[in-house]
C-alpha cells in the first residue's frame, strides 16, 4: 500500500482521513471495521434534491460549485476553471489532449462529482467494513469542528473493539484541534468524533 497515505488517530480506536482512493482499500481491508462517510450522497435523504460534492480534479480549482452555470464538469467550465491554463497535456498524461482532469473515478468521480453510491458499492466489495452513511453539513459553523452522530450510530462506535475509520472532509479540522482531549470529546458528546480502527472519510 502507497505508506504516504495519512489516516490520522482521533480518540482511541477511531481513525478520520481524507477522501481515500479505490485502489488502496484492498489493501485496508483488514484495518478497519467500521467506516463512516460523512460527505453527501448523490440526493438529499430530506427532499431529494441533487447534493453531490465536487470531486478532486487536477489542475482545476476546487469550491467552484458542483451545479454552478450548468456543471462545474461541463467543458467549458473546466477550462475557465483551470489553476495553470498554460500547462501542456503531458501534465494530466502522456496521451491526454486537454490539460485539465474532466474525471476523478480513483476517488469515485461521475461526470458530476462525488458519487457516494459508486463509493458504497466498491468499499462493500472489497472490505467487511460495516458501511454507515452520515453526511453533514460541510458548511455548517460546528462542522468545522467536528459533528455530532446520531444516538444510533454512537452506540455502534461506542461497541466496536477493532479499529474505526472516518473519512470526510468537513470533520478533518478536528484532528488539528488543539484543545486537551476531554475537553474535545466532552465538546463533539464522545463518539462524534472518528479517530481509531472506525474508519471516516470525507473530502
Amino acid at each position: 500500500m502507497n505508506n504516504s497515505w495519512v489516516i490520522k488517530p482521533v480518540y482511541r480506536n477511531v481513525y478520520i482521513a481524507g477522501q481515500i482512493q479505490s485502489n488502496y482499500f484492498p489493501d485496508m481491508a483488514d484495518l478497519f471495521s467500521v467506516f463512516f462517510n460523512l460527505r453527501r450522497g448523490t440526493v438529499s435523504e430530506i427532499d431529494g434534491e441533487p447534493t453531490q460534492e465536487e470531486v478532486t480534479l487536477i489542475n482545476v480549482h476546487d469550491k467552484t460549485g458542483t451545479y454552478t452555470n450548468e456543471g462545474r464538469q461541463k467543458k467549458e467550465n473546466l477550462l475557465r476553471g483551470r489553476i495553470i491554463a498554460t500547462r501542456p497535456n503531458e501534465y494530466i498524461a502522456f496521451e491526454s489532449d486537454v490539460n485539465y482532469q474532466a474525471r476523478n473515478p480513483l476517488e469515485f468521480g461521475d461526470d458530476i462529482g462525488y458519487n457516494e453510491t459508486w463509493s458504497r458499492m466498491y468499499i462493500e466489495s472489497v472490505t467487511s467494513y460495516k458501511y454507515i452513511h452520515t453526511p453533514i453539513d460541510l458548511w455548517a459553523a460546528r462542522a468545522r469542528d467536528c459533528f455530532h452522530l446520531p444516538r444510533g450510530n454512537q452506540r455502534i462506535l461506542r461497541g466496536q473493539k477493532a479499529n474505526v475509520q472516518l473519512a470526510n472532509t468537513g470533520g478533518q479540522k478536528f484532528a488539528e484541534n488543539k484543545e486537551p482531549e476531554s475537553k474535545r470529546i466532552h465538546h463533539c458528546q464522545i463518539a462524534t468524533i472518528w479517530k481509531a480502527p472506525i474508519l471516516c472519510i470525507i473530502y
